[in-house]
């Protein structure tokens, strides 16, 4: 499977190529230059794209022309005039300065390196030890934050990636290199609108306008695209949409278990697959498969898989690709658009306090412990109020605080003098008054969107398939974040502008699954059946880099409380499984 690469190298000596191959060379005045060959020059611009750029209004015009007239017209922020997912590099020859742009909310991995001499830009962090005569080394704080945290820290600290020297571009950010110096700047932020006198009828009906757009704009980059489908109204919005678009049915994927667990969502989809499916594969996974493709793609990873959940979107990508398929839609983001996640009601529950509307936070409390209570999690006021004392502060509007038990869950499975010299704080944003708005933003920029952007935008690129997410854009997200709260809520329901616009759109059985069900993997009992003979053989065997960094017996430990039943520590499992694995392949 040929992997899409994207490389490009500057300096102001000579450069010294181990590997040429697929390259173009370049010189001018203040230096030397070579990049991927689907490099161009623009007048006084060299430029180099990866990915999709999009710029509404103006579709279909040629991407290096356009990409110069916005940097002319606009600056450097021109950037905030696109959308879609895509790397880019712009040297400018007349000022002798180098230019890497990441897209809104880094859909597309963009990493580089400085090296004193030579500064490098690539989409996978393979190239540049195969082009350049660098040491390959590990960040230890990224082997501290994977295998001790929990996922939606992975991304800490921002801006490192998994190799020592080797850095992440941020999303909505452009980094510029000039005469050996490196700096970040911001070319977009997300700025609220002021919705508040806007008529819900026409706020609805301007937000699916949005959506639409976002999805059409997107399917002009191919020509057979594939959906993911879930029982949800993000996914099913976005596939409603694209048939409305080709004026056809589309082709829809789901993951199935061998195994009977409670994340089956089959029979919710059924309504609106026969609405706009004309075909519906049901990708099985299984124990032994997973454990099979761990291995396969951690060579060429940029970093270890996050979570089981975000490895079988490779299997979904491969399927699709077999079948024919260009690209992949999905409804990611639309949690962070919407207001679709369970954990966030706790920060809307905040904001109402704040503004003092005790009659309103009664009705919704009522509707989330009606709609969300499990035995597993309980819902009432007072596991609100014991949840708020620890991560509210009501002294500073809009300030969560982190969770720190999760954020250091497993820290003492590391070495003590390990975890002094690489545990850093928690990045914990607050652009916003509202708790639940930071909370939102948080997990869309910091938290749980971008390890699952890593994964999934790997796994395309992998097999050969775009990934589409037409919520990750800033005309949707910008309008979903400025919709009042009080308009997305309606006793204990979440997305409920959504579900409104879009009933009688989707089946009833879609505006009315209100229960968040999630898509987790059977790992716990995998790990006992398809994995134990790994973990044992680490632990048997350990490296000697394992023997400096972890307390064997405290892993050996959460073994036996897991095999015993005592707490299940399945994500700790796939975790030190995972990048364990990863590191040995890339070794």
């Amino acid at each position: 499977m040929g992997m899409e690469k994207f490389f490009f190298c500057y300096s102001n000596d000579e450069l010294k190529i181990k590997d040429p191959k697929g390259l173009t060379f370049g010189s001018f005045e203040g230096g030397y230059y070579a990049a991927s060959e689907q490099g161009k020059d623009v007048g006084d611009l060299f430029i180099l794209p990866f990915g999709q750029v999009i710029c509404p209004g103006r579709t279909g015009e040629d991407t290096y022309s356009l990409i110069a007239d916005l940097y002319q017209e606009f600056g450097l922020k021109f950037a905030d005039q696109l959308e879609g997912a895509f790397g880019l590099v712009i040297l400018d020859k007349k000022l002798d300065k180098v230019f890497l742009y990441r897209d809104k909310f880094g859909i597309k991995e963009l990493l580089f390196t400085d090296t004193g001499s030579v500064f490098a830009a690539t989409n996978i962090a393979s190239e540049i030890y195969l082009r350049l005569d660098i040491k390959k080394q590990f960040n230890p704080k990224k082997n501290l934050i994977f295998v001790g945290s929990h996922y939606r820290h992975f991304e800490d600290p921002r801006g490192d990636s998994f190799f020592e020297g080797v850095y992440g571009v941020l999303h909505s950010e452009y980094v510029e290199y000039s005469k050996k110096a490196v700096s970040r700047n911001r070319y977009w932020d997300l700025e609220l609108l002021d919705l508040s006198e806007v008529p819900y009828e026409e706020l609805k009906e301007e937000y699916l306008s949005r959506i639409k757009s976002s999805v059409s704009d997107r399917l002009q980059f191919c020509e057979n695209p594939g959906f993911t489908i879930s029982s949800g109204m993000d996914s099913s919005s976005v596939a409603y949409f694209a048939s409305e678009v080709l004026e056809r049915k589309v082709d829809l994927f789901t993951t199935v278990y061998a195994e009977d667990t409670e994340y089956n969502e089959h029979e919710d989809i059924v309504e609106i697959a026969a609405q706009v499916g004309r075909s519906w594969e049901h990708v099985m996974v299984t124990g032994e498969h997973t454990n099979k493709y761990m291995s396969v793609v951690t060579e060429k990873a940029n970093a270890p898989f996050a979570t089981i959940t975000q490895l079988l979107h490779f299997y979904v990508a491969e399927q699709a690709k077999e079948k024919g398929h260009d690209a992949l839609f999905g409804g990611l983001g639309g949690d962070e658009a919407n207001c679709g996640e369970i954990e966030e009601y706790m920060f809307f529950f905040a904001d109402l306090l704040q503004r003092g509307l005790g009659g309103r936070l009664h009705e919704e409390m009522e509707g989330w412990i009606k709609y969300h209570a499990t035995e597993q999690y309980p819902k009432s006021e007072a596991v609100f109020n014991e949840y708020a004392a620890k991560y509210i502060d009501y002294d500073v509007p809009g300030y969560n605080r982190c969770d720190t038990e999760r954020f250091s869950k497993y820290f003492f499975v590391f070495k003590d003098d390990f975890l002094e010299e690489n545990v850093s704080d928690p990045t914990m944003e607050r652009p916003y008054s509202s708790y639940v708005r930071n909370r939102l933003y948080q997990d869309l920029f910091n938290e749980a969107i971008p390890c699952v952007l890593r994964a999934e935008s790997f796994s395309g690129n992998y097999v050969g398939i775009d990934c589409q997410y037409p919520y990750l854009d800033s005309r949707v997200i910008q309008y979903g974040f400025s919709i009042p709260l009080e308009l997305k809520y309606r006793d204990g329901i979440t997305k409920m502008p959504l579900r409104d616009a879009m009933t009688g759109k989707v089946p009833d059985s879609t505006i009315s699954n209100f229960f968040k069900r999630g898509w987790n993997a059977p790992f716990g009992e995998w790990l006992k059946v398809y994995f134990l003979p790994h973990v044992e053989k680490l632990l048997d065997n350990p490296t000697e880099r394992m023997e400096q960094v972890y307390k064997i017996e405290s892993i050996r430990g959460l073994l036996k409380e897991h095999l015993d039943g005592k707490e299940n520590h399945m994500m700790f499992f796939w975790q030190f499984l995972n990048y364990e694995a990863w590191i040995e392949a890339n070794s």
